[in-house]
């Protein structure tokens, strides 16, 4: 949480629950004076956005400053919209305090005490919301649904890329870096699946964590990314790509998640078919480890192969979720672990017996060795490309451990 006014910025929707009923709860930045500036009037624009879609509009009021010409013209608004409106007085730490009763000649009834900071009156608040909803919907699980992260370094188009593919304004756009700092789930139905896409902060380097809101953002982004099934890695061409854009890529992998990278901004270069193939050069050069993972170039602003971004994370998510039965995967393993077989160290034979796959979503691989400890990095590596020569896993990690008379290396 930030004292300081304007941090929430987009719209922000959550699942919330109180005394056995579910319900949607939506944050949108803070109201402000349109005039000031065009990132305000973009807020305006997500907040009548949010405005539409609610049941019921909670004004909330400071109720130690009062109201002044901006709560009194969207007070105006709101009596207009004839929708069911609470108005709520907050950083009221005592409800038998009389000061923000002055609230009332705002226009929108009696304004119901609270402190959010403390709690007070909290309870209270939505015991009254859940009388003034509409009945409650059966909420259903969300077992089947894919949820993609959509990752990449500050003002790298994260935001235009899901709105392209939303096919609306879901999250504002600025070419101000760091304009999106909190995670905004979206769904949408593609090819008979429905998927969540998470459009988050910027992830910066650790040095540039200047100040509470980029640290939370950068904890959001880590937070978005551990429930996702698939990331989509967004790389911006025009300004350049390197370490920082592949660290992000470390952490996707890190955590066993599907992986695709986006390169944006396709529109803008020259002479594309031969810039692709230098791209993807410059991408797995930089990255050899990463070589593993498709590469698609897209264009936000004209929708090039935009929704073809989402075919891509159907089949990378197929692929995460693929088994291999057992009998398969030794006639693979076989195929190649017994004419190169590890090398032999310190006088002993190391040698491949068997294996099986153990877990999908990442897929994880056993093997069976002689002596697994003598087992080195370049053929663990040597087994994993073997694999996917072999048996695909196209953006999906592989964990292989390789084990011995009980133990694991």
């Amino acid at each position: 949480m930030d004292r300081r006014p304007g941090v929430t910025r987009d719209r922000i929707k959550a699942k919330a629950e109180w005394s056995g009923v579910h319900f949607d709860l939506i944050d949108t930045g803070g109201i402000v004076d349109p005039t000031i500036g065009s990132l305000e009037k973009e807020v305006m624009k997500q907040i009548e956005v949010a405005l539409a879609e609610a049941d019921l509009i909670l004004f909330v009021v400071d109720g130690k400053m009062g109201w002044g010409p901006v709560e009194a013209e969207v007070a105006h608004k709101l009596r207009m919209s004839e929708r069911k409106i609470l108005l709520v007085a907050n950083k009221v730490d005592n409800p038998g305090s009389i000061g923000h009763f002055e609230l009332t000649s705002i226009g929108l009834g009696m304004p119901f005490p609270i402190s959010a900071v403390n709690g007070t009156g909290i309870g209270d608040l939505l015991d009254l919301i859940l009388e003034k909803l509409p009945a409650a919907e059966t909420t259903h699980e969300e077992e089947n649904v894919l949820k993609v992260a959509v990752l990449g370094r500050p003002n790298a188009g994260k935001s235009s890329f899901v709105n392209r593919v939303l096919g609306e304004e879901r999250v504002i756009v600025s070419d101000k870096p760091g304009t999106t700092r909190d995670s905004v789930d979206s769904v949408l139905k593609y090819m008979g699946h429905e998927i969540v896409i998470v459009d988050t902060a910027g992830l910066k380097k650790k040095s540039k964590v200047t100040d509470s809101i980029e640290f939370y953002a950068s904890r959001r982004v880590i937070g978005s990314l551990e429930r996702a099934d698939v990331a989509v890695l967004i790389l911006d061409p025009v300004a350049g790509f390197g370490k920082q854009d592949f660290k992000i890529a470390e952490l996707a992998e890190a955590r066993g998640k599907g992986l695709l990278f986006a390169v944006t901004k396709w529109d803008l270069l020259e002479n594309r078919e031969q810039k692709a193939v230098e791209l993807k050069e410059a991408i797995y050069d930089q990255a050899p480890g990463f070589s593993y993972v498709p590469v698609i170039f897209i264009s936000s602003l004209t929708g090039l192969r935009v929704r073809n971004t989402l075919s891509s994370v159907l089949e990378i998510h197929r692929e995460r979720k693929k088994r291999v039965p057992t009998p398969q995967f030794n006639k693979v393993l076989s195929s190649f672990v017994d004419e190169y077989q590890p090398p032999q160290l310190r006088g002993k034979n190391v040698r491949i017996l068997y294996g099986s796959q153990v877990t999908t979503s990442p897929p994880k691989f056993v093997l069976f060795a002689t002596v697994p400890s003598l087992i080195r990095t370049n053929y663990r590596k040597f087994v994993v490309k073997k694999i996917r020569e072999k048996l695909g896993f196209r953006g999906v990690p592989i964990i292989l451990s390789i084990k011995g008379k009980g133990k694991s290396n």
